[in-house]
């Protein structure tokens, strides 16, 4: 179901659907830069909730296989400019990634597979992302 509907329009919904929920809170630290590889910091209104929702529908994507931070710091990464060199991949700050994750497992969206693997999505979060999508 999710991957029938185009990425940036599945975000949008399920991040309007986190937001009216009220499942996430965005903390203050959260207006400053948001990576290494980012020269300002994120101005888009409702960027906690678009991240989220982002995170929300890759763990929906890879239904039934754990997903950890770093592979998601990869995933959200940029390219980093240099002035004299080539550019090169950078990954994404990982304390956003981190928080957003962590909030996600606390509403019962996601949950942790084990202790050495990444995340999945739960039940209650395939509910959650099928509604938003309607």
């Amino acid at each position: 179901m999710v991957m029938d509907i185009a990425p940036g329009k599945a975000v949008e919904k399920i991040a309007a659907k986190l937001e009216k929920d009220g499942l996430l809170k965005q903390p203050a630290w959260a207006v400053y830069k948001t990576g290494p590889a980012r020269e300002r910091v994120a101005t888009e209104p409702g960027f906690w909730f678009k991240r989220a929702a982002g995170i929300l529908r890759n763990f929906a994507a890879n239904e039934g296989k754990p997903i950890g931070v770093q592979r998601l710091r990869n995933k959200y990464g940029g390219r980093r400019r240099h002035v004299v060199h080539r550019s090169h991949h950078q990954k994404a700050g990982g304390g956003v990634i981190r928080r957003v994750v962590q909030q996600l497992e606390q509403s019962g969206l996601v949950a942790r597979k084990s202790k050495t693997s990444g995340r999945v999505i739960t039940a209650r979060g395939k509910k959650f992302v099928a509604e938003a999508l309607k």
